[in-house]
């Protein structure tokens, strides 16, 4: 039984090796082509794989776009939960969406990869993702309302609501760098109480 052991561990390293090939051939042929136009052949073949083998770790090619976006979530949820206050906490997520914005140096995938939202709001595809911003945006938000630093009027739960919805709706376009900066900016205006 304990000479299994290392094996399947062999065996899932092996696997995440490819999935991990797999992912950033598509983020190349992502970037490339586009998400609509970017063959599934082609990305299999510069991982190496077999097109089977792409399915097996990514039904679709939505599903590389879901795992680019818990990628990109993960560390801005942590620069969010580091934050000592609402304003803090919103400006750390939009600069983190900026910046990895342009880290990724394609405004269209980008887009394409926040439309997921749109595209499967009510389906299972997104019922197992981490929803890393989802829940450090709501705890923030819970404790701004709670410390009077949410605007007045709002709740905490319909304001976490609005504010992602309104973010990843405005990044959905393909728009400049500095000017969603800009723009997500001012967005934080509209929910972060003013200073008595």
């Amino acid at each position: 039984m304990q000479r299994a052991l290392p094996a399947l561990k062999a065996r899932e390293r092996s696997g995440d090796r490819t999935r991990r090939r797999l992912f950033e051939a598509a983020m190349t042929e992502f970037r490339r082509v586009g998400v609509e136009r970017a063959s599934i052949g082609r990305i299999a073949e510069t991982a190496g794989v077999s097109r089977p083998s792409f399915y097996f770790h990514f039904p679709t090619k939505d599903h590389v776009l879901l795992e680019l976006q818990w990628t990109l979530e993960e560390p801005i949820a942590t620069r969010i939960e580091r934050a000592r206050t609402l304003d803090e906490a919103l400006t750390a997520l939009v600069d983190g969406l900026v910046e990895a914005l342009g880290a990724l140096a394609n405004p269209e995938v980008f887009a394409e990869m926040v439309r997921i939202y749109t595209r499967h709001a009510a389906s299972e595809a997104l019922a197992d993702q981490p929803h890393y911003l989802m829940r450090a945006m709501a705890t923030r938000f819970v404790e701004a309302q709670s410390d009077g630093r949410l605007r007045e009027g709002l709740d905490s739960e319909r304001a976490t609501h609005l504010f992602l919805t309104s973010v990843f709706g405005y990044l959905s376009l393909p728009v400049g760098i500095e000017e969603s900066r800009r723009d997500l900016h001012t967005l934080i205006s509209l929910f972060v109480a003013e200073a008595p």
